[in-house]
């Protein structure tokens, strides 16, 4: 009888697996070094092959020709804050998801997403969105030292 942790065979690329740590599954993308490139939704993060357990088949049967994977990772290390003042609504979502995942993957504990006070729809926009990122472990407002409704302190799940 098979072992729950004890897959049947080796995790491979293409595989949707369950990143334990995370409680959530995606598809590996690549191995190497003891480790796996996992994709979970938008975001791509690498873990312990050990934190995966296998949950289907992998890739398609009959698919040839070669299979591009293309990782795109900050530059440096993100900024611990984000100024988003004077940006559209409809524009953030986009960068504030960027920002999240380089900065989990470079391993910030916490952001400052500097929203401005205004009429409040951009604060409500990045707190609709961090609300739902499950990168993020919690949100607050800043305190008057730290820029007061203006500003959305972030803290993000540990890796």
């Amino acid at each position: 009888q098979q072992r729950r942790h004890e897959p049947v065979r080796p995790i491979a690329v293409g595989d949707t697996v369950l990143v334990s740590s995370l409680g959530t599954t995606g598809r590996v993308l690549g191995l190497g070094d003891g480790s796996a490139e996992v994709q979970l939704g938008r975001m791509k993060t690498r873990v312990p092959v050990s934190d995966l357990e296998l949950r289907e088949q992998p890739r398609e049967q009959g698919r040839q020709g070669r299979t591009e994977l293309r990782v795109e990772r900050a530059q440096s290390a993100p900024s611990i804050e984000l100024d988003l003042r004077g940006r559209r609504a409809e524009e953030v979502s986009r960068e504030l998801d960027r920002y999240v995942d380089d900065a989990y993957l470079s391993g910030l504990p916490m952001l400052r997403i500097i929203h401005g006070k205004g009429t409040g729809v951009l604060r409500d926009v990045v707190r609709d969105f961090l609300r739902a990122h499950p990168l993020v472990e919690s949100y607050r407002s800043g305190a008057s030292e730290e820029g007061g409704e203006g500003v959305t302190i972030a803290t993000l799940a540990r890796r």
